[in-house]
């Protein structure tokens, strides 16, 4: 049986009715006031005049939690990372000030905010009163102390930049800014900068053009713009490695996949083809945690990210959903060092061939665990907040006392409100979940009883 947030957490833990924002309802088995809460919290998000200048503090929290999410976690660094969490927090309290009073934790939650935040010295509440005056100074110091971090090397992109140029497959292959500097941030682009010979799939028009200006004159890429389907995608594939001499009959040292949208089934549309790249970088939706299976039933098409990220919400498969697409033929090898959404696997077969540091053993595979430990520190969280759509908040997900089950009804809650209605979750032997899925308002599949917990 479901029980309120107040026992989802021993006693010494935080309380999650005032620290939670977005904010949580109080009993998320009371489904009608748990989705008039999410339908506020919807609502504060499309406010466009709330947004205006709230994007501006969090284009400074994405810039500086992306630059700590590269460092190594040091006392100074995880400083840093709880002062970005703190003004995140209070900004958050700004927008959903309407939502909370609807349940009276407003004044608590502010109280519980302010404390911490005016203890760390840097800022106070008080800053926040007119968000038309950024408090640059106060960004500048935190962007100085993670200027001086030890990075942490990325030993997936290491084994690859150090390979001979090779071929790449990239889907959703855009060309993101600095994406041929040594730091940047897409790791197919960079290679592609570096001499690798490939394949490139972009629907999007404007990205596409940009693809076409730096790289039409280089014969041994393909620059493809078909839509991609489980189904097809395999003789797309076949039919330009074919029409291409310079890649025909080679093996494809990578795969790239940055959809964002449904990309496990393009995955398992690859893989049925017969073709068996050597490594793989996929994006998953990284706020919902193993063992949660969770994928669209429903490729849509989408505008441009950056107008559509409401639309874009659940596009996404999970972690354990790209996992279990590739489990037949590859390992996963780590989380991506650049960029939080995104995980690399490496063909089975390989991974004797590998350094020694660069094998993880068995406890270390586990997604689980790496999941917890990837996300344990809030830098991936805040990175994503221009663009955040979510209705939960995912320090939850951290919870080990929330079960499997209660994690995953928040998220489909999440989806309800979205009316993001073609849901699929799919039962774990680790757990008795539901295989449920929506469609034209009506209900198919067969639900098992919650597991007592």
């Amino acid at each position: 049986m479901l029980r309120s947030l107040a026992l989802l957490l021993p006693a010494n833990a935080v309380d999650w009715g005032i620290a939670a924002c977005p904010p949580l309802p109080k009993d998320i088995s009371d489904m009608d006031s748990t989705l008039d809460l999410m339908s506020c919290i919807h609502g504060k998000q499309r406010e466009a005049s709330t947004h205006f200048y709230i994007r501006q503090w969090y284009r400074h929290i994405e810039e500086l939690s992306m630059r700590a999410f590269r460092c190594k976690q040091d006392e100074q660094v995880q400083a840093a990372l709880r002062t970005l969490e703190l003004v995140d927090r209070a900004l958050c309290l700004v927008k959903f000030k309407d939502c909370l009073d609807l349940e009276h934790r407003y004044d608590k939650a502010v109280e519980n905010v302010c404390v911490q935040l005016e203890a760390d010295a840097f800022l106070s509440c008080a800053a926040l009163q007119d968000l038309r005056q950024l408090p640059v100074d106060v960004f500048d110091t935190l962007e100085k102390r993670l200027k001086k971090c030890n990075q942490v090397k990325d030993l997936f992109w290491e084994h690859l930049e150090q390979s001979p140029p090779g071929i790449v497959w990239t889907f959703g292959a855009h060309h993101a800014p600095k994406s041929c500097e040594p730091d940047g941030p897409d790791l197919a682009s960079n290679l592609i900068c570096n001499g690798w010979a490939g394949i490139l799939v972009e629907g999007h028009p404007s990205r596409r053009a940009v693809l076409q200006n730096l790289f039409g004159h280089r014969h041994e890429l393909v620059i493809l713009s078909q839509l991609a389907m489980r189904d097809t995608v395999g003789s797309v594939l076949e039919d330009a490695t074919w029409n291409n001499p310079q890649l025909r009959n080679q093996e494809v040292d990578l795969l790239q996949i940055t959809f964002g949208a449904n990309d496990c089934e393009i995955i398992r549309g690859i893989l049925e083809r017969g073709f068996r790249p050597r490594f793989v970088r996929a994006i998953f939706w990284h706020p919902v945690p193993p063992p949660l299976v969770y994928q669209p039933r429903v490729h849509r098409l989408l505008g441009d990210w950056y107008e559509d990220a409401f639309e874009a919400t659940g596009e996404g498969c999970s972690l354990q959903a790209v996992a279990d697409s590739l489990t037949d033929h590859y390992m996963f090898w780590d989380f991506d060092g650049r960029d939080c959404e995104k995980a690399n696997f490496v063909r089975k077969d390989l991974m004797d061939l590998l350094p020694t540091d660069q094998i993880f053993n068995e406890a270390e595979l586990d997604l689980q665990a790496r999941w917890a430990a990837r996300f344990n520190n809030t830098a991936c969280f805040l990175n994503n907040h221009v663009f955040d759509t979510l209705m939960v908040d995912p320090r939850l997900m951290q919870d080990p006392d929330a079960t499997p089950s209660e994690k995953r009804l928040l998220w489909e809650l999440h989806l309800k409100t979205v009316q993001r209605t073609d849901q699929l979750w799919i039962k774990k032997a680790s757990d008795c979940w539901c295989m449920l899925v929506e469609e034209h308002g009506q209900q198919h599949g067969n639900c098992c009883k919650l597991r007592n917990y």
